[in-house]
């Protein structure tokens, strides 16, 4: 987005560019950021739930709403939909009707050799099962997808150091080497680093982040553990079952020797098929609070999740 923000495409510094997240009712959320745009008279609420009704019953829908939103624009000039944490579609989403219809107007809008709509999807890559059983979906994405990698070291430091440059926060001398020692080779690094810069920056010193901060907050494990602890608080006790048992089977005793995080395959977490609806909405509340990390086996295709980083 900075990058078509500067105009990096032809007059993509004019784009309209947005970002929704699906949720539990995707197309009253697309409705709900496109009516805005779309203008008219008359009761806003009204206008959304018109909008909504068209979503669901044509496909041709969002399409339509783009052409009226740029309709005195450039013919150059394109809405940017950004549908983050798209994921959400098959964990929060209960409607497969629903779930189709939004699909369905995503997958038209984009599709159109005219059209002006540009659709971008973020997903974690356990989810392609879920997404290659929607055939379009599935071959659009073959056709035209990126796989982010994590990032290395040179790249974690500027993580680090850059935003804390700009609103001009310094780090105590070694505090960043000591804080990427604790991140090396860690699964799902960035999460790690989040929760700790959080807490580091919550307990800063004027402009100073310090090692006394980071030594209060239990470093990078500590940080996760405390939000673990209130992640885990927030659960119905039902789900707080779940998820006890999800994370003693990601923990490998050390017989003798400290124990050790472990992957283990979402099969391996459900007792019985009963139970597998449960065991995958608490595996996706952890991840999304970060407290997890998943992935895809990459020979046998299964997914999998390590443990959070709390010992």
């Amino acid at each position: 987005m900075p990058e078509l923000r500067r105009g990096t495409l032809p007059a993509s510094d004019t784009w309209t560019i947005l970002i929704m997240t699906p949720g539990a009712r995707p197309l009253e959320a697309l409705a709900a950021f496109l009516v805005p745009l779309v203008g008219g008279e008359g009761d806003q609420v009204g206008r959304m739930l018109q909008l909504q009704d068209s979503l669901r019953d044509d496909r041709r829908a969002l399409h339509a709403a783009v052409q009226l939103i740029l309709v005195d624009q450039d013919p150059s000039t394109r809405l940017l939909l950004v549908v983050d944490q798209f994921e959400e579609l098959f964990t929060l989403c209960r409607s497969e009707d629903e779930r189709q219809q939004f699909l369905d107007n995503l997958l038209y809008a984009s599709s159109l050799a005219q059209g002006r709509t540009v659709t971008v999807l973020t997903m974690r890559a356990d989810f392609y099962p879920r997404a290659a059983a929607y055939a379009e979906l599935a071959d659009r994405l073959a056709d035209q997808q990126v796989l982010i990698s994590p990032l290395v070291e040179d790249e974690l430091r500027e993580a680090i150091e850059a935003p804390a440059q700009r609103v001009e926060l310094a780090f105590d001398p070694g505090l960043v080497d000591t804080i990427l020692e604790d991140v090396a080779g860690q699964p799902g690094a960035l999460p790690l680093l989040q929760h700790a810069l959080l807490e580091l920056w919550e307990r800063r010193q004027g402009r100073q982040l310090t090692f006394e901060a980071y030594r209060e907050i239990g470093g990078v494990n500590g940080a996760i553990a405390r939000r673990a602890e209130a992640e885990y608080g927030h659960l119905p006790p039902d789900q707080q079952a779940v998820a006890r048992r999800i994370l003693l089977r990601l923990v490998q005793p050390g017989e003798g020797t400290v124990d050790t995080r472990r992957r283990a395959r979402l099969s391996e977490l459900v007792p019985d098929p009963e139970a597998a609806a449960a065991v995958e909405d608490v595996v996706h509340t952890l991840a999304d609070a970060r407290l997890l990390t998943t992935g895809r086996d990459a020979v046998s295709g299964e997914d999998y999740g390590p443990t959070c980083e709390q010992r």
